[in-house]
């Protein structure tokens, strides 16, 4: 497809000032995200992104550590227990499924980034719907599985 995006092709954060938060208003995910937060292709209203940046330290670790340490600062740690958390390699994002689009709002809200730790942050954006990734018809179906015990 050539040409300039529209707003629902867009899949980079960008700024909603309607809706005075961040958001993706179209984010291409992997079939992975949705099946694993059960998400239907479409319109969401619970769904969030995390996008964790700065200083260093193990990167892979930090993908789920600094959006659940951020949650469970804000709203404890018996919460995180009704969160659903899935990290999607096509946009190195971590998806937060919350319970309620009320506790998407909270983090989403304008200028909600969090620093974690020393050197790092981490901040999060709306979801407003999702599509599936060409490239993802069904990732789990090309993993060789097999026993080994």
């Amino acid at each position: 497809m050539s040409g300039a995006a529209t707003d629902e092709e867009e899949e980079v954060p960008c700024y909603d000032d309607d809706d005075d938060d961040y958001t993706m208003r179209n984010r291409g995910v992997s079939r992975h995200v949705v099946d694993l937060l059960g998400l239907q292709v479409g319109p969401q209203d619970r769904l969030l992104a995390a996008a964790s940046g700065g200083g260093g330290g193990d990167r892979h670790r930090n993908r789920f550590l600094m959006p659940s340490a951020v949650i469970r600062h804000l709203r404890g740690p018996a919460f995180l227990g009704s969160c659903r958390f899935a990290y999607d390699h096509y946009g190195d994002k971590v998806y937060v499924l919350m319970p309620t689009a009320e506790d998407v709002d909270l983090l989403c809200a304008r200028g909600k980034v969090f620093d974690v730790g020393r050197r790092e942050h981490v901040a999060f954006y709306k979801v407003k719907r999702v599509r599936l990734r060409d490239e993802s018809v069904d990732d789990s179906a090309n993993l060789g599985v097999r026993r080994v015990a």
